[in-house]
């Protein structure tokens, strides 16, 4: 028998946790300075993974982020499970800007507990930092 049930969606509003390049977990801020209004973490660094579990996405194909880009902004890889699922976002801008990016997995998240992990992999030329700020998430 074929399941057609379609895939349930996870949202979020923040980080499950935040491990720096080092391994330690870091604290998690809720930054509502310059505009910004997104969490990220203190003392961000290259090699910061943020990470989210999900539940009961099995099917699931896209996942959509609102965040702000900025000037102390990093690049990042996606990964899933601690594979990696696609690379080289980019979320530089001269200013804080409000943006939304719709990723298209390149697997069919799998049934069970799901990890996914935003890992810093540098930055912008023109970027003064490694940070990200996520304002929600989705994964459907």
């Amino acid at each position: 028998m074929v399941d057609n049930t379609p895939p349930r969606k996870a949202s979020g509003v923040a980080w499950d946790r935040i491990l720096g390049a080092d391994g330690t977990v870091k604290k998690i801020v809720h930054d509502t300075t310059s505009g910004r209004y997104g969490i990220t973490c203190d003392n961000p660094e290259n090699g910061d993974e943020y990470e989210f579990y999900v539940f009961g996405c099995k099917g699931a194909t896209k996942l959509s982020i609102w965040y702000y880009k900025g000037p102390d902004a990093g690049t990042w890889d996606l990964y899933i499970n601690d594979q990696l699922d696609s690379s080289g976002y980019d979320e530089y801008d001269s200013s804080y800007d409000y943006a939304f990016r719709e990723i298209d997995l390149t697997e069919d998240v799998p049934d069970g507990v799901v990890k996914f992990t935003m890992k810093v992999n540098g930055k912008n030329a023109n970027s003064s930092g490694y940070a990200l700020y996520i304002r929600n998430w989705v994964v459907s």
